[in-house]
């Protein structure tokens, strides 16, 4: 195997990359640096040194650090000087097609209307309660449109869980139906061709499934194996973002797979104490 050069564009200290993805990396030989583009002046961008300086990497793999709405389009930018090096393989910069694609609404949404099945899904913004239960029915969920780890995911049950929940700021909440389920699917992909299937099952008085709020990593269920295995495909050439994970839930009423988000920034390695990002 070739020994690359590669560059990981991260703005967070993120145990998946300084515990587990570099050290894994360095150990088959390549040559791993983390750089963090936040800094980098908005002005003339593309020609600071620390953009130039890309062009010596074979590998830029995109994790944080450039925000897609801010006005000066850096990652865009970025996206483009790296598209114009045909000797630089960039991973995780597909912006320029999807720019919201850190939005569950726009997630969803964009699958939907290319005939996935998802959860209803609307904006939190100026809504109530009763409006809200006449549109979902006495249960259902509301959530961080860009959230990660179930952090403020609640399942809204009655009037008070409501008042209890949107105590906190929830400027940027989507509301969505909820899906009856026992089990969360995830699917993790590398480019087109690697995939990794495992269920995820919630701790007990719970209905999240998130590793790091204690949910159990299990195998998936031989009969389940090819139907993910093609949804998976499906929403990777739909997005077109080569390291993503997948998350799916069956709807146990309607026996439906549904697909309820995607994650740019997946932990890579699962053990005791590893956990969603």
């Amino acid at each position: 195997m070739k020994a690359l050069n590669i560059a990981i564009l991260a703005q967070l200290d993120s145990p998946t990359i300084t515990q587990h993805l570099t050290p894994e990396l360095k150990q088959r030989g390549h040559t791993v640096d983390i750089i963090d583009l936040s800094c980098v002046p908005h002005q003339d961008f593309e020609t600071q040194p620390e953009i130039q300086a890309l062009a010596a990497y074979d590998v830029v793999y995109y994790r944080s650090g450039l925000d897609p709405s801010e006005s000066e389009g850096r990652i865009f930018k970025l996206e483009s000087f790296i598209e114009q090096h045909s000797s630089i393989h960039g991973v995780n910069l597909q912006f320029t097609k999807h720019p919201l694609i850190n939005s569950k609404q726009y997630q969803l949404e964009t699958a939907h209307i290319n005939g996935m099945e998802t959860p209803h899904t609307i904006p939190l913004k100026q809504t109530s309660y009763a409006e809200l239960a006449d549109k979902f029915g006495n249960c259902f969920v509301i959530k961080p449109d860009s959230g990660t780890q179930g952090q403020n995911v609640k399942r809204i049950q009655s009037e008070q869980d409501w008042d209890e929940a949107i105590e906190q700021n929830t400027e940027d909440f989507i509301c969505q139906s909820f899906i009856p389920h026992e089990f969360e699917y995830r699917a993790q992909t590398l480019g087109n061709d690697e995939m990794s299937l495992y269920k995820r099952v919630p701790p007990k008085g719970d209905f999240r499934s998130n590793i790091s709020l204690g949910g159990t990593m299990l195998p998936i269920e031989k009969n389940h194996e090819a139907e993910l295995t093609r949804l998976t495909a499906e929403v990777q050439k739909l997005f077109d973002f080569e390291i993503i994970a997948i998350d799916f839930m069956v709807n146990t009423e309607e026996q439906k797979f549904v697909l309820t988000e995607i994650n740019l920034n997946p932990c890579l390695l699962y053990t005791s104490d590893a956990a969603d990002e």
